[in-house]
């Protein structure tokens, strides 16, 4: 018997048998083919973390060591979630919500669970606006003081119309430069969250 090293690799042997001083016999090669272990990992990315309530998020399974043909199942707060592939995308995180993924593998050489690492992800609250502004008619040229009531009230008002950011910030808006059919609206800004547009 002969007892041989550690093999990383393919490897070809044969022996050569002597009897007093004759041969050597020369034995018919053996081929030893290593099938890759199980020392695989697998990590978890997020594409943006803190985030803004109801933003889209996607976390992605980035399997480590080659494994062949894996599946993954991902988890919100330990509870099971519908990923597609090595991927999962959600609209619907709460501030602390914990994530992670098990990647599971069946090889010749067995099977395993593998558990990612855990994000904890910070989600911030979307700030609100509303807005009131004169009510019926204008003369050209008058002026139109519009009034923002933004949630929370710390929030930076932008001032809009017809889609184009006036340069106008701050709870009140005033111009004398509105034409017919002009359509004014507000957004809050709250560190880096938006608020939708207001009425």
């Amino acid at each position: 018997t002969w007892l041989a090293g550690p093999i990383s690799g393919t490897t070809f042997y044969r022996a050569l048998v002597y009897n007093k001083g004759c041969g050597p016999a020369i034995t018919p090669v053996a081929t030893i083919n290593i099938v890759p272990g199980t020392n695989y990992s697998v990590n978890l990315a997020v594409s943006q973390n803190p985030v803004c309530q109801g933003d889209p998020v996607t976390f992605t399974a980035i399997p480590v060591g080659a494994p062949p043909s894996p599946t993954f199942q991902f988890y919100v707060n330990g509870t099971p979630v519908l990923g597609s592939g090595n991927t999962f995308t959600t609209t619907n995180l709460n501030n602390g919500d914990q994530v992670h993924v098990e990647m599971l593998v069946t090889s010749a050489c067995g099977s395993g669970t593998f558990t990612s690492n855990t994000i904890t992800m910070t989600v911030n609250p979307k700030p609100t606006v509303t807005i009131s502004g004169p009510s019926g008619a204008l003369c050209a040229g008058a002026n139109a003081t519009f009034t923002a009531t933004p949630t929370p009230a710390t929030a930076t008002v932008q001032w809009y119309v017809n889609g184009t950011f006036t340069g106008a910030t701050g709870t009140t808006y005033t111009t004398n430069a509105l034409s017919d059919g002009d359509q004014v609206y507000a957004i809050a800004v709250q560190g880096s969250c938006s608020s939708a547009p207001s009425n």
